[in-house]
């Protein structure tokens, strides 16, 4: 080896650790840098003809792992979803309390019962009647107000769905621009590493708001995918459109047609301009905005169905007309009454040597109502069945009995009915397997003073600009009584200008109760505290053919219960999630991120490095000063 070719040797190795001791540098300085990952210059032996000629310093890398990098960004993608549906699930929780605490729902409705017993014992006294309705007035202000603020927050959930839109689209762009630009330089063959790690920038805020998959190409571009296939990146970036609805109320609900949808609806545009309705097509599973889409769309919608059953059940009971038209083995129809909607039939009798209840809810017009969204709406989908109303307008005229059986005949067994202008519409002779036990009417009394039953609680308050009217429980039309009741729910104002009504009636013939009278306190008192009602499936209690059953407290008690289970239960979910997340991020750190330990270990080899390659080339420097001496 010639002396010059030992100085050149040694030039290369000089120029390799002065690139080194940079990089060390760069990464000492960015050792806290947010999203900075440790970056190494390769070096490779230099040939010139097959032979030795130094050190070749290869261009800047990323010390970082692919595989981990993509699994990071995935337990990223889960702990962002349940971080936020247990944030809100939080405050849901702390608003509907424990059953014992007197801010909670159940503790509202088991006070009513308590001062309603108070005037079993004590109705001729006003002071008690005044309490009775100060405390029908708080629960009602108490269901308006869960009721607002779960609207709130699914509010809050829409309006922070578009922000979150607003961030994947600046990142979808950003990573279109960078791709480009790493592409130019990888066919350069230059250093791409920083680009890199700002690419992963976007990518983290991709992952912490969508649940996404991604692939990098030969020229170190990246495709980036939804989790169900939707193109995000590829040479163009696609854009995520989101129509927020602004406010959000009960009857606004999310339908998979964007033209009939109550709220915001996620369209992907492709680069190209074709449109994907995301919501129908693959919605996100991960991510903060499938956590919003999850409370919007169900959790929150879940919350308030507890409190609008609630509502709906409070003054259904109280203000409830039975009436039986069981007579020995049969069900009289000849005298059934007009029927309103949201009236309603209950029949039991023997199938299969099993009993069995069938309910018939009052329909104002079935056409074009579909009986999915109808039997939606009852608590026992499974035995239920509708009457058409309008079915008994003329010519001819029907009949509400004709009514019934035309609704009842196809879906009762063969023979349990019979001619329906006959004494008994609903007739088995005796013996008969399928004997009939029981039919009631129970429908809505709207009279105060008529029979036990009173509509305490009615249908809007003139205080907010609407017209209170008698809450019947309709099920007709998109958007039935029973949604969104609790926030309207308020006490009847003729109750409330009379509360002497909380105890006189009409016992017959004009009969009025006096003021001493506990037959109607005592009627309410049981309804409130011992009568079993069943309540519908979309309360997230029970199971359409097992709906949970039970009195008003029970229900109060379980639906506190039920959010207080569900909060601590994501909590829980969310804390592991966050532990595994927690501990693939020190992984990822420990591999990729900078040890300043490390590198100050690896300056100190470069400074030797360094000094070594030094002294190579200050011996062949006199080594070549003593030769131009002898050749003098």
């Amino acid at each position: 080896m010639s002396l010059l070719s030992a100085l050149n040797t040694a030039t290369t190795g000089l120029k390799a650790n002065q690139v080194g001791l940079d990089i060390v540098s760069r990464n000492i300085a960015n050792a806290s840098t947010p999203g900075y990952t440790k970056k190494v210059a390769p070096r490779e032996n230099a040939l010139v003809d097959r032979q030795g000629r130094g050190v070749r310093i290869l261009a800047t890398e990323r010390q970082v792992d692919f595989r981990l990098t993509q699994n990071l960004r995935l337990e990223e993608s889960r702990s962002a979803r349940l971080n936020t549906v247990s944030a809100f699930l939080r405050r849901v929780d702390e608003m509907f309390g424990r059953p014992e605490q007197q801010t909670s729902i159940a503790y509202g409705v088991s006070e009513l019962s308590t001062r309603m017993g108070q005037l079993v014992d004590n109705s001729s006294d006003p002071g008690v009647r005044a309490a009775v309705l100060d405390q029908a007035s708080a629960l009602a202000r108490q269901l308006n107000q869960m009721s607002a603020a779960i609207q709130d927050m699914r509010t809050e959930a829409e309006n922070k769905i578009g922000f979150a839109v607003e961030q994947v689209n600046g990142a979808l762009k950003g990573i279109e621009a960078l791709n480009r630009e790493i592409a130019n330089r990888t066919a350069g063959n230059l250093t791409t590493a920083d680009l890199e790690d700002r690419r992963d920038a976007h990518l983290k805020v991709l992952a912490e708001n969508l649940d996404i998959r991604y692939i990098q190409r030969g020229d170190g571009q990246i495709t980036v995918f939804t989790n169900s296939g939707h193109t995000l990146v590829n040479e163009k970036a696609a854009q995520i459109r989101f129509d927020s609805r602004g406010f959000v109320q009960p009857t606004d609900q999310f339908n998979i047609n964007p033209a009939e949808s109550g709220v915001g609806t996620l369209t992907l545009v492709s680069a190209g301009g074709t449109e994907v309705n995301l919501l129908a097509d693959g919605p996100p599973r991960q991510g903060a905005i499938a956590g919003l889409l999850e409370l919007r769309d169900e959790r929150l919608v879940e919350a308030q169905a507890q409190l609008d059953e609630l509502a709906h059940s409070l003054a259904l009971a109280l203000s409830e007309r039975q009436t039986n038209f069981t007579t020995g083995y049969s069900a009289d129809f000849s005298t059934v009454p007009a029927l309103a909607d949201g009236d309603r039939f209950t029949f039991t009798y023997m199938e299969g040597g099993r009993e069995r209840t069938v309910t018939a809810y009052a329909v104002t017009n079935m056409t074009g109502q579909s009986l999915t969204d109808l039997r939606s709406r009852v608590p026992d989908p499974d035995n239920a069945v509708f009457v058409d109303l309008s079915a008994m307008a003329g010519p001819p005229p029907v009949t509400a009995a004709q009514a019934v059986y035309n609704a009842l005949a196809p879906q009762l067994p063969a023979g349990l009915l019979t001619d329906p202008g006959g004494t008994n519409v609903m007739s088995v002779s005796p013996g008969s397997e399928s004997l009939v036990r029981s039919m009631m009417l129970r429908s809505t009394s709207t009279n105060t003073l008529e029979g036990p039953q009173l509509a305490l609680f009615a249908d809007g308050t003139s205080a907010s600009g609407m017209q209170q009217v008698p809450y019947t429980g309709s099920i007709s039309g998109p958007g039935f009584a029973k949604t969104g009741f609790a926030a309207r729910i308020s006490v009847n104002q003729s109750v409330l200008a009379d509360d002497t009504k909380l105890v006189v009636y009409d016992r017959g013939s004009g009969d009025l109760a006096p003021l001493g009278d506990m037959t109607r306190p005592q009627e309410l008192l049981d309804r409130l505290s011992e009568m079993r009602l069943t309540y519908s499936a979309s309360t997230g209690l029970g199971q359409a053919n097992n709906p949970f059953t039970g009195t008003l407290l029970d229900f109060a008690r379980t639906v506190v219960s039920y959010q207080g289970s569900e909060a601590a239960s994501v909590k829980q979910l969310t804390t592991d999630q966050n532990t595994r997340t927690q501990l693939l991020s020190e992984r990822f750190e420990s591999e990729s991120g900078v040890n300043v330990d490390d590198e100050m270990a690896q300056l100190i080899l470069l400074q030797s490095n360094y000094a070594a390659s030094a002294k190579v080339v200050q011996t062949v420097n006199r080594m070549l000063d003593d030769l131009m001496s002898i050749m003098r």
